[in-house]
């Protein structure tokens, strides 16, 4: 049995999500079957995650024919594999750009950020952060919270109006690399790859959850005054954002918890509706005093929060049948997929990455042309709202904000952002409060130039990892394959 008789499946999804990409590279350069196998759309997608710890949906990104290969691992015109302005000066760094970086003194509120663009609306590289290899970015109410490649968090600014401020990148106590993170108006959440979660108001008290299930916790929400987790059995306990006293570096146990099923039955009105809800949940976002919750279905709940003996108020929970697409029964790139929420406002995106606002208050959808096809990602502020393209592009739209929409006026309408992210691929953006921020990759070595051919990529790889061992096992029997 040859390598070329081992099922593809078993290729993308087991033995080459193990390998170094050299390795990948000079599998691609045996063969011309190999070649097809090693540029999937999805093995990358694994290699982004596994590499960067960077998710980028796969729909938004294969629509506009953009290949992840392309944009974390490229090549230069020397001829020189390499990622794409990922590497600076020997090590592993991100571009990483602040539209709004201070507030206005007039406004009343604080400063959260240790660069002084008092009221710039043009981008800006906060080079302090250089080096620091950033692949997220998540603001709150006062502050900016990053998590880097090597699942560390900083912060800098100040969690509450009152509370210590930062002016440099400070690394949040956590005990264990993260995976993700969240933050609501005055508290940050982050989860690991092992499914510990851990929420702070103080960068040197980071509190962990004890949730009452033997089910994994899959994803954390951070809303206004509490946060919820969601495990991979779907249910979501939800929790407020003060930590109790003497628990300082301790543990914080939670157990008020909703599930579809219960949902269903405190809900006299949804349970009418128990077949196109689906089975369970899959996703959650928070905001100020409600919640959003998304089903296997794709269908959208919305929460109250009572913030008394109760923390969710399931009598009350309402289903937004006017977020969804009309669709065929087997058209999935319809249903919605990913949910988004900050402060009073939320959004819903569909596999295709057309994108439903909504507010907390309305039942009704807010629709915008711009953001039809291909946003990979939604962010909102206080009063301005970003949102990223599958092509790298920023949008925004709403208040100026003291500059934080990154244009000098209000504009009404989703709008690209120019400025110094000009040539440059904008994949993770975050709007909060009165400042907003953008992570992006430097695209300018590869304008204009033309996609490698086969016998280019061969050349790359004999004069790049020649010295693999199995890139010489590999040219011996694969040399004279078609």
């Amino acid at each position: 049995m040859s390598l070329s008789d081992i099922p593809v499946a078993i290729f993308l999804e087991i033995l080459l999500p193990q390998l170094a990409v050299a390795d990948i590279l000079a599998i691609a350069a045996a063969s011309r079957f190999f070649y097809r196998v090693a540029n999937d759309e999805v093995l990358w997608q694994i290699l982004t995650l596994r590499d960067y710890k960077l998710i980028f949906p796969q729909a938004a990104w294969s629509t506009h024919g953009v290949h992840l290969r392309k944009v974390g691992w490229g090549i230069q015109r020397s001829g020189k594999p390499r990622i794409l302005s990922v590497y600076s000066r020997g090590g592993p760094t991100h571009f990483f750009f602040v539209l709004k970086v201070a507030m206005s003194p007039n406004s009343g509120r604080y400063r959260t950020t240790y660069e002084d663009y008092q009221d710039e609306a043009s981008p800006r590289e906060l080079t302090s952060l250089r080096g620091r290899g950033v692949v997220d970015i998540v603001p709150d109410g006062y502050s900016f919270h990053v998590l880097d490649r090597n699942g560390l968090v900083w912060m800098w600014g100040h969690m509450t109006e009152t509370g210590t401020v930062y002016n440099l990148p400070t690394r949040v106590h956590l005990p264990i690399s993260v995976s993700s993170i969240s933050c609501g108006r005055t508290h940050a959440m982050a989860l690991s790859q092992s499914g510990r979660a851990f929420q702070w108001r103080r960068v040197e008290a980071p509190v962990e959850i004890i949730i009452s299930s033997n089910s994994p916790i899959m994803h954390i929400a951070a809303g206004w005054g509490f946060g919820a987790l969601l495990t991979a059995s779907g249910e979501i306990f939800c929790f407020t954002e003060k930590v109790p006293k003497g628990a300082k570096a301790q543990r914080r146990h939670v157990r008020e918890n909703v599930t579809l099923a219960s949902v269903l039955v405190s809900s006299t009105s949804l349970f009418a509706e128990a077949e196109v809800l689906g089975t369970m949940f899959t996703s959650v976002a928070c905001g100020e005093h409600f919640m959003v919750a998304l089903t296997d279905a794709g269908a959208v709940l919305r929460f109250r929060m009572m913030f008394e003996d109760l923390l969710v108020d399931t009598s009350s929970v309402e289903h937004l049948t006017k977020f969804t697409f009309d669709a065929g029964m087997q058209d999935t790139d319809k249903t919605i997929t990913r949910i988004m929420a900050f402060f009073r406002h939320f959004a819903a995106v569909n596999h295709e990455g057309a994108v439903l606002l909504g507010k907390h208050n309305s039942s009704s959808p807010i629709v915008f042309s711009e953001l039809r096809k291909g946003i990979c990602q939604v962010s909102f502020g206080d009063w301005h709202y970003g949102a990223i393209t599958a092509d790298g592009r920023l949008l925004t739209w709403g208040s100026v904000s003291s500059g934080a929409l990154g244009h000098p006026m209000k504009m009404t309408r989703p709008t690209v952002v120019g400025g110094a992210l000009v040539g440059k691929y904008v994949f993770a953006i975050g709007f909060g409060g009165w400042h907003s921020g953008a992570l992006a990759v430097d695209l300018s070595d590869e304008a204009g130039a033309r996609p490698a051919s086969r016998s280019e990529n061969l050349r790359l790889v004999a004069s790049t990892v020649k010295s693999n061992s199995l890139f010489k096992q590999l040219r011996r029997p694969f040399q004279h394959s078609q």
